[in-house]
C-alpha cells in the first residue's frame, strides 16, 4: 500500500531530501507546515504545503523516462489543483538558498486549495486545470506586457513571451471600494506603473533582447523609472546568473519631446533625472498613512512613532505570512491585508530552465501600494527603508550590485517623484527611517519591549505558533547574525539571549556568517542588513564590553581582525547621528524626533 510506502520514505530520506526537510520542518519557513513522503492519489510527494496547495519535488536521475514520467506525474498534480515545484537533488545540497527562494515565491501566490484527509491521503476535489507552457524560457525573443484590468477589488496584469499563452497575475484589495470618479485617472495611472513593475517577476524568467507593450510606447519619465528598476533591481540576479543586463532593457518611448526637466534628484522636494516638470493634480487625499509591516524592527519602530505623534494609520502587509499578521494585530492599528497572486505558469517556466534569483519586491510592494492609497484614500505610503539600504553589496565589472536597491534612497526618489507628476501631487512615498542607520534603528527597538515576544526579522527558520520568542530565530541566517549583533550593544545581554535562546556570538561554526557581515575576507551577504562599517562599529563596541568579550567570536574579533583595522573609524557613537537627507513630509516630520527621544 501507499500509505507503508510513504512511510518507509521517510525512514530512508535521500541526503538531500533531509537537507531541504530541515528547512521546511516544524513550520520553519515563514510559519508555513509542510507533510514529508505525503499521499496524494496514486503519486507519494517529498513535500507538500496543504494550506498553500503546494507540492516540492526533488529528483535525482535526468534520465529521458525518468524526466518524461514525471512531466506526466506534474500534470496530473497540477490538474487536481496543486502547484508543483522540481529540483534537482544536487541543487538542495548545493544552492539550498536558491531553493528556498523560490519555494518562498510559490509560498507568496498560493494554488486554490485542494483538500488533504486528516489521515493525509490526496483529494480528487478542486480540479483546476493549469496551462503546460511548452516554451524554453531562456531562448524567447520578446516579452510582451498584454494588459493590466481592474473590476471588483482585483486586479489582472497579463504578460506573454513571444506568442505563448498569457502569464495572468492577480492583486487582490479586501473590501475594495468603487473608484470616485475624481480619482480615476490617479488609479489608472498607478495600475498602468504596477502593471510594468510587478512584470519584472516574469521578464526575468526569459530575459529576452524585446520589450512589447500593448498599449503603446511609455513617456520618458516613466521609462526612465521602469529601466532603472530593472536594470538595477535585477542587478544582484544578474550577478548571481552571469549575465549582463546593461544595454539590454529598453522599454519603447514616445517620440514626442518631454517637459523640461527639474533638478537632479537631491534632497527633499527634488525631482529625479528623467521626471517631467507638469505635476499630477491635487486629489484632496485624506491624511493617513499606510505603513507597510515586515514582522520585523525596522517597521515597528517608525509604526510606534507614527503613533507617538498621533498620526492616523494603517498596518499594510501583502501576502500569506502568519508572522506579519501577527505583529501587524500587535501594532493596535487598523490593518490591511493585500493578496498577490503570481502567474501559476511562472512556476511551469522556472521548471523549463527559466533564469531565476532575486527579484526588487520591495519596488513591487510599493507600487502596489500605490494603487491601494488611491483606491482607499490615503495621502503617505510611509515605508520603514533605513539609510543602510542604499549601500551597495558589491561591485562588479563596473557596476554596483545593491540587494536592497528598491529599498535605498535612489529608488524611493524616482517613485515618489514619478507619482507627483503622474498620479497624484498630494501622494507621497517615502521612508521615514531614511536618515537612520541600522544601528539606531535598534537602539529605537530595543526600547520596545512590548514586541519582543512578537517580532522576528529572520526569513528562512520560524514556528509562529511557537511557545517561545526564539522559535521565530534559525540563527543560522545573515538577518539572524545581523540583528543578534545590532541589538547587543543596546540591551542587557540576559534580555538578548532572550529574544534568540542562545548566544550566536559565542558560536565558533559561526565565524564564516559574522565575518560577511564585518566584510571580512567576504562581502556583506546578499541579504537585507547593514553596512559592513557598523557591523565592525558593534562588534568592537562589545569587543569593550567585560560581559562580551570573552564570548568566542567576540574574542576572535579582537585578537585576530581588530588588529587590522583602524579603531579611530569604530566608534559607534557617529552610526547613532541622523541623515538630513529623506523625503518625509512636513505633516509626518514630528515622527522623527520621536525616534530620536
Amino acid at each position: 500500500m501507499n500509505v507503508d510506502r510513504a512511510r518507509d520514505l521517510r525512514v530512508s530520506q535521500t541526503n538531500a531530501e533531509q537537507r531541504l526537510w530541515h528547512h521546511l520542518r516544524n513550520r520553519r519557513l515563514q510559519g508555513w507546515k509542510f507533510r514529508r513522503q505525503q499521499e496524494i492519489d496514486r503519486y507519494i510527494a517529498d513535500f507538500v504545503c496543504p494550506d498553500a496547495g503546494l507540492i516540492v519535488e526533488l529528483d535525482g536521475s535526468q534520465h529521458g523516462e525518468q524526466q518524461a514520467y514525471d512531466e506526466i506525474r506534474t500534470h496530473k498534480l497540477q490538474t487536481m489543483g496543486y502547484q508543483v515545484l522540481r529540483f534537482w537533488d544536487n541543487e538542495a545540497l548545493t544552492n539550498i538558498e536558491g531553493v528556498l527562494e523560490v519555494i518562498l515565491e510559490a509560498l507568496a501566490s498560493p494554488a486554490l486549495t485542494p483538500t488533504l484527509s486528516p489521515e493525509g491521503r490526496g483529494s480528487r476535489a478542486c480540479g483546476v486545470s493549469r496551462v503546460t507552457m511548452t516554451i524554453q524560457p531562456r531562448l524567447t525573443q520578446v516579452f510582451r506586457f498584454l494588459h493590466a484590468r481592474y473590476a471588483d477589488g482585483v486586479a489582472e496584469l497579463a504578460y506573454a513571451f513571444d506568442d505563448g499563452e498569457p502569464l495572468v497575475e492577480r492583486i487582490r484589495f479586501p473590501n475594495a471600494p468603487a473608484v470616485p470618479a475624481a480619482r480615476q485617472g490617479a488609479f489608472d495611472a498607478a495600475l498602468k506603473l504596477l502593471h510594468l513593475v510587478a512584470g519584472v517577476s516574469y521578464y526575468k524568467a526569459g530575459v529576452p533582447p524585446k520589450i512589447e507593450l500593448a498599449d503603446g510606447p511609455l513617456d520618458g519619465a516613466t521609462a526612465h523609472l521602469v529601466e532603472a528598476l530593472y536594470l538595477h533591481g535585477l542587478a544582484e540576479f544578474a550577478y548571481r546568473n552571469g549575465l549582463d543586463l546593461r544595454g539590454r532593457i529598453n522599454f519603447p518611448r514616445s517620440t514626442i519631446s518631454p517637459s523640461p526637466l527639474l533638478g537632479e534628484g537631491r534632497g527633499e522636494g527634488s525631482t529625479s533625472p528623467g521626471v517631467e516638470k507638469n505635476a499630477a493634480p491635487v486629489l484632496g487625499l485624506p491624511k493617513r498613512t499606510l505603513v507597510p509591516i515586515g514582522g520585523g524592527k525596522d517597521s515597528l519602530v517608525a509604526v510606534e512613532a507614527i503613533k507617538a505623534i498621533g498620526g492616523e494609520a494603517t498596518a499594510v502587509w501583502i501576502g500569506n505570512s502568519p508572522l506579519i499578521a501577527a505583529c501587524a494585530e500587535r501594532t493596535g492599528l487598523p490593518m490591511l491585508n493585500i493578496q498577490r497572486e503570481l502567474a501559476p505558469e511562472l512556476f511551469e517556466l522556472n521548471r523549463l530552465g527559466a533564469w531565476n534569483g532575486h527579484i526588487p519586491v520591495t519596488a513591487v510592494n510599493s507600487a502596489i501600494l500605490a494603487v491601494a492609497a488611491i483606491l482607499y484614500g490615503y495621502d503617505s505610503i510611509t515605508f520603514a527603508n533605513e539609510r543602510s539600504a542604499s549601500a551597495a553589496t558589491l561591485e562588479y565589472e563596473g557596476q554596483q550590485v545593491n540587494h536592497q536597491w528598491s529599498k535605498g534612497y535612489a529608488f524611493e526618489q524616482l517613485l515618489g517623484d514619478w507619482l507627483h507628476s503622474h498620479v497624484a501631487a498630494d501622494l507621497d512615498y517615502c521612508s521615514l527611517l531614511r536618515p537612520y542607520s541600522e544601528l539606531a534603528i535598534t537602539r529605537a527597538f530595543a526600547k520596545l519591549t512590548p514586541y519582543f515576544d512578537a517580532f522576528s526579522s529572520c526569513n528562512r527558520n520560524f514556528r509562529i505558533l511557537g511557545p517561545k520568542p526564539a522559535d521565530r530565530w534559525c540563527g543560522q541566517c545573515p538577518k539572524c547574525h545581523f540583528v543578534f549583533l545590532a541589538l547587543a550593544p543596546f540591551l542587557p545581554k540576559p534580555r538578548l539571549l532572550s529574544i534568540f535562546g542562545r548566544n550566536l556570538l559565542d558560536d565558533e561554526s559561526q565565524a564564516a556568517g559574522f565575518d560577511a557581515l564585518l566584510e571580512y575576507q567576504d562581502h556583506k551577504p546578499f541579504e537585507c542588513v547593514g553596512e559592513g562599517a557598523e557591523a565592525r562599529a558593534a562588534m568592537y563596541t562589545l569587543s569593550q564590553r567585560p560581559e562580551w568579550q570573552e564570548d568566542a567570536l567576540v574574542a576572535r574579533f579582537r585578537d585576530e581582525i581588530l588588529p587590522q583595522l583602524d579603531a579611530a573609524q569604530l566608534a559607534l557613537e557617529p552610526w547613532l547621528e541622523p541623515s538630513a537627507e529623506h523625503r518625509v513630509p512636513a505633516r509626518l516630520q514630528a515622527a522623527l524626533k520621536a525616534i530620536d527621544a
